[in-house]
């Protein structure tokens, strides 16, 4: 091949991949991956948060005690240790879950563990999860990531126009926790409720 034809060739390989790439950037992107711009980060971390308001005539105590009632009898945190400092008003735990997601071609089992924090203040509360790390076993090998590494790696998998919402850990982990944030609230509401 001499060296005219070279050139060409090579010419005809970088227009091609350009006019790949400039129809990666056309091409449309999933309507659901607006969790890429909505992700809830808080200092470079990304943190499940809810601040929710009550009657101001609820006792400190009285929300406070539901609270940790809830947190004890909720099969999510059944077997966490759960730490409570009642002059600061906080209390902290870590609970495990598991979740299936199809990242390849079948079904897998991860194990989610993620840090709670709930503060009580004058009739309201603010839950918090953070420090997201998520796992899975196969055969005897053990995987571990963050939350932050998966949205990055899926993040990066849009860009290049190959991420697929069926194929995202992100998504069914995020679903999974924003509804925790929300369904502890309904507990914790349903527990005053019942108390009344």
């Amino acid at each position: 091949m001499n060296h005219l034809n070279r050139v060409i060739v090579i010419l005809i390989l970088l227009l091609g991949s350009q006019l790949a790439a400039y129809a990666q950037r056309k091409s449309k992107v999933p309507i659901d991956s607006s969790f890429f711009i909505r992700a809830p980060f808080k200092n470079e971390k990304i943190v499940y948060e809810g601040i929710f308001i009550l009657d101001s005539l609820i006792r400190e105590e009285k929300l406070f005690n539901s609270i940790k009632k809830v947190l004890l009898t909720s099969t999510n945190y059944r077997y966490s240790k759960i730490d409570e400092d009642r002059i600061l008003g906080t209390i902290t735990s870590e609970f495990t879950f598991n979740y299936v997601a199809r990242p390849g071609i079948a079904d897998i089992v991860l194990t989610g563990k993620s840090k709670m924090s709930i503060d009580v203040k004058n009739g309201k509360y603010r839950i918090k999860i953070y420090d997201n790390k998520s796992s899975w076993d196969v055969l005897n090998v053990f995987y571990e990531f963050t939350i932050e590494e998966q949205y990055n790696l899926e993040l990066n998998r849009l860009r290049q126009g190959k991420w697929k919402e069926e194929k995202s850990v992100l998504f069914v982990w995020d679903k999974l926790l924003s509804g925790i944030v929300s369904g502890f609230s309904y507990q914790i509401k349903k527990q005053l409720e019942d108390e009344f």
